[in-house]
Order: C-alpha cells, then sequence, then structure tokens
C-alpha cells in the first residue's frame, strides 16, 4: 500500500484558487460549456487550426449567381488583391454591380466592405485558431458616402453546407447581427469551405452563391 512520506503542505489561498479554477474550467470543458476568452466567447466545438486552410478566399470561383429580391443573375467574378486585402467584384459589361473586400491578418479574416459601406474598424468573421461556437463582438462605424453611423455586432460561428457542383461542401457559418443606431438590424451570413475559401455570403436580401454548374 502506497504511504504517504511527508505531510503536503497547506496550500495559499492564492493556490486554492488557482486548483479551484482549474477544476472547473476541466469541468466546463467535459459538459461542453463555453468561457470567455479576450473578448472572444469560446466554444467546445470541433477545432479548426490555421486559417491557411480556407485561404486563398477566391479559390475556384470565377462566376456567381447574384440573388436580389428572388431575381437571379450571373455574374463574372472578379479577384482585386491589395496586399491582405482580397475584394470580389461582380462584374457585368465591364461595370462594377457589387463588391466585397475582406482582410487577412494575423491569421483571422475581417469584412471590411459590403453592400456599399466601409466598415471603419473591421468586422471579425473567423478568428484562429477557432472552434465552431465562437462568438465574438463587434464596435464600430459603418460609413457610406459622407455618412457614418455607428454600429455594434455579435458573431456567431456554426456549421453549414454550401451546393457546389451538383454536391453538398461542409462549410463555416459566421452569422453577424448588426445593429445600427438605435433601430436598425441587419444579417449578414458568410459561408467558407476549406480550399474555396468564402463561396457564399446573404445580406439581406442580397445572396451571392456559386453559378450552378
Amino acid at each position: 500500500m502506497w504511504k504517504e512520506a511527508t505531510r503536503r503542505p497547506i496550500p495559499s489561498r492564492n493556490q486554492s484558487k488557482h486548483a479551484a479554477f482549474a477544476v472547473l474550467t476541466f469541468a466546463l470543458s467535459l459538459a461542453g460549456c463555453e468561457h470567455i476568452e479576450g473578448g472572444t466567447t469560446v466554444a467546445s466545438g470541433p477545432f479548426v487550426a490555421k486559417v491557411e486552410e480556407f485561404l486563398p478566399l477566391d479559390q475556384h470561383q470565377k462566376s456567381a449567381t447574384y440573388i436580389s429580391d428572388g431575381s437571379k443573375t450571373d455574374y463574372r467574378l472578379k479577384t482585386v488583391t491589395d496586399g491582405n486585402k482580397v475584394s470580389f467584384q461582380a462584374v457585368s459589361h465591364d461595370i462594377v454591380v457589387d463588391e466585397e473586400t475582406y482582410l487577412v491578418d494575423g491569421g483571422s479574416v475581417f469584412l471590411v466592405h459590403a453592400v456599399g459601406e466601409d466598415f471603419v474598424e473591421p468586422v471579425p468573421l473567423l478568428k484562429f485558431p477557432l472552434r465552431i461556437g465562437d462568438q465574438y463582438t463587434w464596435k464600430g462605424k459603418l460609413a457610406c458616402s459622407d455618412l457614418q453611423l455607428t454600429g455594434t455586432a455579435t458573431i456567431t460561428t456554426s456549421t453549414g453546407s454550401v451546393a457546389y457542383k451538383g454536391k453538398s461542401q461542409e462549410a463555416i457559418r459566421t452569422d453577424v447581427n448588426l445593429k445600427i443606431g438605435d433601430t436598425a438590424n441587419r444579417r449578414l451570413s458568410f459561408w467558407f469551405v476549406k480550399g474555396m475559401g468564402v463561396i457564399k455570403t446573404e445580406m439581406g436580401k442580397n445572396v451571392r452563391e456559386p453559378e450552378e454548374q
């Protein structure tokens, strides 16, 4: 039988607190709960290590279908890269009719421009390392021409799927629940597929999805 040779020292109050916190954190992880880490609500879902798994953001995308108020139109999809920014431009007869701009920085993906508005503080869409179910918060301004409005948002990641070339592709879905000023609310959604990038977006009544093949 094992016998303790010496008496263990009585832990200090701080040691007791650290031990209790470690036990609580372990118990929460077993229970599938979430915890707060640096302003991000970290979930306990499937783990994704690196942003590189989703780069380049425009992989395999040369055209797309845009849906607005139920009307479908196919456009050529042009990609413009400026440093660590990537823009998707819907082009018709050499005219840009829609544009989305993303920033890849510090191992994360941010939204910079969409639906004719600039996000003065880029909105976090994916932060790596990532667990499905992670949540972020955002506060900044939306700029359109000379008008600027204050906005806040809660961003949530989840699992999703996208139809591409007749197959269902597993995706990480990011929903941005945006509040503009005191009254206006808007929801922006993004589908990220490994090796393909962001291949579908939904912004209010406006949808971009892969062109039917």
